[in-house]
């Protein structure tokens, strides 16, 4: 039997101890989501692979958005990744919510939807300030993306009040636009779209920038709008970035859930950016600067701990 010095058992002891520290996994978390047929499902998964193989994901669908923020809210999940425009709705109370959800806790952004205004060649509108008379879909009475792009227009009532609205469902648009019964479409998507990238292959179309006073004091007003750009050479004929209005989508938290373990996940995610970066376009475009934000909503203080570290945030 082979007998250890003391200094070298001490020392094993010290450098175990350190292994398993710095190779400590995350435990499992339940994260709400979408359906697996909905748009922020890959964004959902390549977030999930990051933090570890196999993941320490178990991803909860919800029959809507807001059933994800309620799950959040009451514990049923411990993560949800959610639009900022719903994310305001549930803080404050306000419909589709019957009261303030105040268990909930910002991590940080992923990507940005953005407020798409799609239109044919044919079409004559060149900016967002020609859409007056002009004959645009918006989607369907009462869906959320139908909400953002009406209170957009509703901020910019000098350029829309003769507009003629379509309430058209997606699968709608191709034939409405390539028959001329419509001009165009506004729709809130990430960026690439495949449904847009085969459109326009199918027909001419142009993405229209949405910019303009009354859009940049909407963006003010609003803490779940920004000032985005929809890049270049993404789609045919779209050779230049379009700069347009998006909507964060974050990465929530319950306000219970434990410091130490969203210290480490919020580390996980920034110390692995570029990994995060590559592995979805819709995720290419991610900075420090851009998935943090001060809004209405507060963060978690395990995610605090980081960036007040990094100082990205102030100490007080």
């Amino acid at each position: 039997m082979i007998k250890w010095p003391a200094w070298a058992v001490v020392c094993l002891l010290v450098l175990t101890a350190c292994s398993s520290s710095e190779e400590k996994k995350l435990p499992v978390m339940a994260i709400g989501t979408g359906n697996q047929t909905g748009t922020l499902f890959p964004v959902v998964k390549s977030f999930c692979d990051l933090l570890g193989t196999p993941s320490p994901c178990k991803m909860v669908p919800a029959d809507s958005p807001a059933r994800t923020l309620e799950n959040v809210q009451n514990g049923t999940v411990q993560l949800g990744i959610v639009r900022g425009d719903l994310l305001h709705q549930a803080w404050n109370g306000q419909a589709p919510f019957k009261g303030s959800l105040k268990r909930v806790r910002l991590l940080f952004a992923l990507n940005e939807e953005a407020i798409t205004l799609v239109v044919s060649k044919k079409s004559g509108i060149s900016s967002f300030q020609a859409i007056g008379g002009k004959r645009l879909n918006v989607g369907p009475e009462g869906s959320d993306n139908a909400k953002r792009v009406v209170e957009l227009l509703n901020g910019c009532k000098g350029l829309s009040s003769d507009l003629v609205l379509g309430r058209l469902e997606p699968h709608e648009l191709p034939h409405a636009l390539q028959s001329r019964t419509t001009d165009g479409y506004f729709e809130v998507m990430n960026h690439p779209n495949l449904a847009l990238a085969q459109l326009a292959l199918a027909m001419r179309l142009e993405i229209v920038p949405i910019e303009g006073d009354c859009v940049a004091g909407l963006v003010k007003s609003k803490p779940y709008f920004d000032t985005t750009a929809i890049s270049g050479k993404m789609y045919r004929d779209a050779e230049q970035d379009v700069t347009t209005v998006g909507i964060k989508t974050w990465v929530v938290a319950n306000n219970e859930m434990d410091d130490e373990v969203v210290y480490r996940l919020v580390k996980k995610v920034f110390d692995n950016m570029e990994t995060l970066r590559q592995s979805n376009p819709a995720l290419h475009h991610l900075s420090p600067r851009k998935m943090l934000k001060a809004i209405d909503v507060p963060y978690h203080r395990g995610a605090m701990k980081y960036y007040r570290a990094k100082r990205w945030f102030k100490s007080s």
